[in-house]
């Protein structure tokens, strides 16, 4: 007898992607193996094949899994059967287990009115403070970066540019793309006018380039045992961490 590892995926008709591949062990003899018109056929429904997995209907009726055959892991190394089975039976107990039953409080709730406006619930915790705070940091690491005299001539960017410069990473996250310069192609299949009409790609690489949310002379340096590996990030995390608080309460406080 042998044991064969059957992998089986489907892909659905409904418009998704697909499933992630299922799979069942069936065992067989060498003549069986041989005729593969005699392997099981997969089932239409994924969904039924996940819930039948432990169905011992998978199995073919006329070759039983041998007992104490060795089974493959995924490393393709055997493991041999445990030498010996477990037949203690429960012991039942006449004092009953009290379930400890936790207590619940009120709902969650936000701390403000929710806007109707998409970008107005975007604009509670990426406030104008944090995004004017945003563009004068990008402003000020370019000017440092870029040498005098350069080609690239860096135009400071405002807070308007900073909203459009995430609105635009949004949108690349609806509608990806092998590269990022296909959003610029002039072929129609990759061509995607809401970004490539309202910024160049230079102008784009260029503020992607010297994206900053903090003072670089301000950072610890990396031989400092205070050297935070967050630092590029940590005030925004911070600023962003509270925000969230002050905007939605999961839970209230416990007494």
């Amino acid at each position: 007898m042998w044991l064969i590892a059957l992998n089986t995926s489907h892909s659905l008709t409904n418009g998704c992607y697909g499933s992630p591949p299922l799979s069942f062990i069936c065992s067989y003899t060498v003549g069986d193996c041989m005729n593969f018109d005699k392997l099981p056929q997969p089932l239409e429904d994924p969904l039924t094949i996940a819930l039948s997995s432990q169905d011992t209907d998978l199995l073919p009726p006329s070759s039983p899994v041998v007992e104490g055959a060795h089974e493959m892991d995924f490393d393709g190394e055997t493991e041999s059967p445990s030498q010996e089975t477990s037949t203690t039976e429960p012991e039942w107990k006449e004092q009953l287990s009290v379930p400890i039953l936790h207590s619940f409080y009120d709902p969650s709730w936000p701390h403000c009115s929710i806007p109707e406006v998409p970008k107005e619930i975007f604009q509670l915790f990426f406030t104008s403070e944090l995004v004017t705070m945003i563009a004068d940091e990008t402003n000020k690491y370019a000017r440092e970066v870029i040498a005098p005299g350069k080609s690239t001539k860096w135009i400071d960017v405002t807070v308007e540019d900073i909203y459009a410069y995430l609105g635009f990473n949004f949108l690349m996250g609806l509608n990806p793309k092998p590269s990022i310069n296909d959003y610029w192609r002039k072929d129609p299949i990759f061509h995607y006018s809401p970004i490539s009409d309202r910024i160049s790609r230079d102008r784009y690489l260029e503020i992607s380039k010297n994206l900053h949310f903090v003072d670089n002379s301000t950072l610890a340096p990396r031989t400092d045992p205070n050297y935070d590996t967050l630092g590029k990030v940590r005030q925004l995390l911070n600023y962003l961490g509270e925000k969230f608080q002050s905007m939605y309460n999961p839970t209230p406080a416990r007494n």
